[in-house]
């Protein structure tokens, strides 16, 4: 099930191993546009680009599903995220996403991460 998409660049721009944590970004392109966060929150499992050309997110729905990809079933309360059509994918128990009009360099809006801005 298509959660969300974007055709913009997407960077990973930090993982807190603290809270397993994964967030990743699009800069702004131009004055007027968004910047766009992705956050994964206790991720268990990650097979991932560091750059990716666009970002497309689906939650993985069925067993078949996961099978048919060589993806591990996780344990409750986790779930498969899959990025760009199988590209990639992340087990963890939540995705959310925010777009404001900070630069890419602004502190994050899902609250600080040690060492990144």
């Amino acid at each position: 099930m298509r959660l969300v998409e974007w055709d913009r660049e997407f960077r990973v721009w930090a993982y807190g191993v603290g809270y397993s944590r994964l967030l990743i970004r699009s800069a702004p392109r131009f004055d007027s546009d968004e910047r766009i966060e992705v956050l994964f929150s206790n991720v268990k499992h990650m097979n991932i680009s560091a750059d990716m050309p666009h970002l497309e997110i689906d939650r993985a729905d069925s067993k078949e599903e996961l099978k048919g990809a060589g993806i591990p079933e996780p344990s409750s309360p986790h779930t498969v995220f899959i990025l760009n059509s199988g590209a990639g994918y992340v087990i963890a128990t939540q995705c959310d996403w925010h777009a404001d009009r900070e630069w890419i360099d602004a502190p994050s809006y899902f609250a600080p991460f040690r060492g990144v801005k």
